[in-house]
């Protein structure tokens, strides 16, 4: 579930010390419902948010701060979508009743923030025998496509895939449908053009998270069936640990929310633009999958989208085996003008980019005191 919160109507924007302040401050207070679920010491927590009264298990949770408010992702465990609606709007009001600076806050919006097709399958159970996949790499086929159960009365319902990636599309804000117009292709395939995008979004996220449990080892190098780290540059895949694969969460999680934006800004790191990367290769799959746009080459029909999206295509020369080490190459870099494409600076500030890096991702050294601290 995603939670839209809003400062009171005339304040002022919040600063970076004050979106920070804010972080901690609902974080915290997600934490002590998260703990609630899973210890009966915090029973005796005063500070707890009071969440009784809902059936629930909050299983984790993100928060995102930015000027004029903060979005809560939060991953709930309930019996049924109206459950999971319930809780979330509850956890939002106790959270914001809890800490007293933000009481004032507003909420809003509350709404389904994970995959939506399992809603529209019906499938709340894991013993569900409609149940996705437990292997990640099938997941991925049966999130494109579900198909057909072993026992068809108890399969997921038959879905107009044309008119439900349609629907996608106007959530995608930062561009015109004339982004993904041509003569040949007409308002009808921009639209799915434009929704296979924000069903991308969606998706890796979803898939992301799922990343964060597969871990065998301390590397992607390690092993597992990973669905998003194994789409990323093959040759740094042992230095993709679960610490790069939560700032890889909040990198593509930052990206795919300026889609809907009024107005798009610019990949901010190399990491985002690997994430809207693989969110267009999401939509790609969705298309083809579905055979939605059979007569239409995708690669073309997003090429203007991928003009316009990125202040260049840098990131791609990471995925072309002739071009290996040529981000510690300095004068390749001086000679194309490539930047932050070394390991170490893909979540970065670009200086060229108009979006911004997630606070999250902002290394501030401490700064320490001067004298023994008595004025």
């Amino acid at each position: 579930m995603t939670v839209d919160l809003e400062v009171p109507g005339g304040s002022p924007d919040l600063d970076e010390l004050q979106m920070a302040g804010a972080g901690t401050l609902l974080s915290e207070a997600l934490d002590r419902v998260e703990g609630d679920a899973e210890s009966e010491e915090a029973d005796n927590d005063e500070t707890a948010p009071d969440v009784d009264s809902v059936e629930i298990d909050l299983i984790r949770h993100w928060v995102g701060v930015y000027p004029t408010g903060a979005m809560m992702l939060l991953v709930i465990d309930a019996p049924s979508l109206e459950a999971a609606e319930g809780s979330a709007g509850a956890i939002a009001e106790a959270v914001l009743e809890a800490v007293e600076p933000l009481q004032a806050w507003e909420i809003a919006k509350c709404e389904v923030g994970f995959n939506q097709k399992f809603v529209e399958a019906g499938l709340v159970a894991a013993e569900d025998p409609a149940a996705p996949p437990a292997d990640l790499v099938e997941r991925r086929a049966w999130v494109a496509d579900p198909g057909e159960s072993e026992s068809p009365e108890a399969g997921p319902p038959d879905i107009d895939q044309a008119a439900w990636v349609d629907a996608h599309a106007d959530y995608l804000q930062a561009f015109d449908l004339e982004t993904f117009h041509s003569l040949e292709y007409g308002e009808p395939a921009a639209r799915l053009l434009a929704g296979a995008l924000i069903w991308g979004s969606t998706t890796a996220i979803d898939e992301l998270f799922s990343d964060l449990e597969e871990f065998d080892g301390q590397t992607v190098a390690d092993g597992g069936a990973f669905m998003i780290l194994e789409d990323l540059p093959e040759r740094f895949a042992h230095r993709y640990d679960r610490r790069f694969a939560r700032n890889l969460l909040i990198s593509m999680i930052s990206v795919t929310a300026r889609l809907a934006d009024r107005e798009w800004r610019s990949p901010a790191s190399t990491a985002e633009a690997l994430a809207l990367r693989i969110v267009i290769n999401n939509a790609r799959f969705t298309l083809e999958a579905h055979e939605l746009l059979p007569d239409i080459d995708l690669d073309e029909a997003y090429g203007r989208f991928e003009d316009e999206a990125f202040d260049d295509l840098d990131h791609e020369l990471l995925f072309d085996p002739a071009f290996d080490g040529f981000e510690d190459d300095r004068d390749f870099a001086a000679v194309l003008g490539t930047r932050n494409m070394r390991f170490g600076d893909w979540f970065r500030q670009r200086p060229h980019a108009t979006g911004s890096l997630h606070p999250f991702l902002v290394d501030v050294p401490p700064i320490p005191t001067i004298g023994n601290g008595v004025g």
